[in-house]
């Protein structure tokens, strides 16, 4: 008995496997493309965090120094005042003013320090189980003895070349600094993105 081929039979086979492998390739596609898609969401999620915090240390070192210039002009107006006592009893209010409002932004940065440790410990440092983080920049500020004009300005007692911010979700990572240029008492903070410290360092994947 001859056994005779149908063509039509013959290229079902060649297109079944074309048709599986184009699934398979789809399903590895949207595998990859979704891999990636986590990959960029955890990187935002990274940056919006490490970001924030080295713009909020870097808007309240700012204001401290803003507020430090602030009471060196009242308290200057204050001596010079020494014909005047109501203007010099409103300017020593003034100076004790400006320094309660700092005594707030330590205590704000203090309170933001606690809340990230907390986190951190808890393994969401930014909002997600496995993320975690180096400890926040302390702020080393201190205030001498008030005189005759009121509460003098805050000095640091060491202040760093930068502050450095970090944060990671394995395999991705995140990292910023807060540095200074010239005089350390200057309105000169600035803020930039810098590669992840080698012991949070993330793979290219």
């Amino acid at each position: 008995m001859k056994i005779h081929l149908n063509e039509k039979g013959v290229l079902h086979l060649p297109l079944a496997l074309l048709a599986v492998v184009l699934v398979l390739t789809g399903l590895a596609l949207w595998g990859l493309l979704h891999r990636w898609k986590s990959l960029t969401q955890t990187q935002l999620r990274l940056d919006h965090c490490t970001g924030g915090a080295a713009l909020e240390l870097k808007s309240k070192l700012l204001k401290i120094s803003s507020i430090n210039a602030q009471m060196e002009r009242f308290r200057d107006l204050e001596a010079a005042a020494t014909l005047e006592p109501s203007a010099q009893e409103a300017l020593f209010v003034a100076v004790n003013a400006e320094a309660a409002r700092q005594d707030a932004i330590r205590m704000e940065w203090t309170l933001k320090r606690a809340r990230w440790l907390t986190s951190a410990m808890s393994g969401s440092t930014c909002g997600a189980r496995g993320d975690t983080a180096l400890p926040l920049p302390v702020l080393d500020w201190a205030r001498g003895v008030p005189d005759e004009l009121g509460a003098v300005p805050l000095r640091l007692e060491e202040l760093p070349a930068s502050f450095h911010f970090e944060v990671r979700h394995s395999p991705r990572a995140s990292a910023a600094e807060v540095y200074r240029r010239g005089d350390p008492d200057g309105n000169l903070y600035y803020a930039h993105w810098v590669e992840p410290r080698q012991m949070f360092r993330p793979s290219i994947y």
